[in-house]
């Protein structure tokens, strides 16, 4: 009987253990994750000494976390991805090079070298924002008439979105959708039927950009193609 009772316990012990394999989720105040039902330690946080290694989140105890509140930042704004954004801006004397300040955000300049569709150059976003800008909505506005035409007779819009490479592959790709859908939105908003525009996030791919006012010309998106 004793060894009957043994057994039991063990098997029961497995069961449990079976079970907290196969319930394993990720936790913030966790330090394990599933990955392939099988339970595994989460990768070490990424050590810090100061918030400006921390691509906008905040150096706290050594490691890098996202703010939860505008208090935490110094320019008074949390964005919705726990990263602080830069300081509004009132001038463009508070940018840095070759950026402006438009609607309060700093934003690259324009480059109307760029190619165009319907007049349209590149749309800028702010880091780490996928906000259209006042100057942005006129622009896009004014290319409305353009894009009707060239939609008269069905087809679709291509948008491709990109961000510059200071967060992760996966941040980086979830902000240019985010920014292509910014546009989308608008578009749709002024009269284009949502299922004929396309939207390509690239992420970080095409990034080039090596310093503040490099990286501020990946943070875009461009109308690229209207197709009959």
């Amino acid at each position: 009987m004793r060894s009957f009772a043994a057994a039991l316990i063990i098997s029961m012990i497995g069961l449990i253990g079976l079970l907290g394999v196969l319930g394993c989720r990720p936790s913030p105040d966790r330090a394990s994750a599933c990955v392939e039902a099988s339970c595994v330690a989460d990768a070490a946080p990424t050590e810090c000494d100061s918030h400006a290694q921390c691509d906008g989140q905040l150096c706290v105890d050594g490691s890098c976390v996202g703010c939860s509140e505008a208090s935490q930042c110094a320019s008074t704004v949390c964005n919705p991805s726990g990263r602080c954004e830069p300081p509004p801006c009132a001038t463009d004397d508070a940018c840095p090079v070759q950026q402006i300040c438009d609607g309060g955000q700093c934003v690259h300049e324009g480059d109307d070298a760029e190619p165009t569709v319907c007049g349209l150059a590149a749309i800028y976003f702010a880091h780490d924002s996928a906000k259209l800008t006042p100057n942005n909505q006129e622009r896009l506005a004014s290319a409305m008439p353009c894009l009707h035409e060239r939609l008269r007779d069905g087809g679709e819009l291509s948008i491709e979105a990109h961000a510059d490479n200071l967060g992760t592959e996966q941040y980086s790709a979830d902000l240019a959708e985010r920014r292509g859908a910014s546009v989308r939105q608008f578009l749709v908003s002024m009269g284009i039927a949502a299922e004929r525009i396309r939207v390509t996030g690239k992420g970080a791919l095409e990034a080039v950009g090596t310093d503040e006012s490099s990286r501020a010309r990946d943070r875009k998106a461009r109308i690229i193609h209207v197709a009959p």
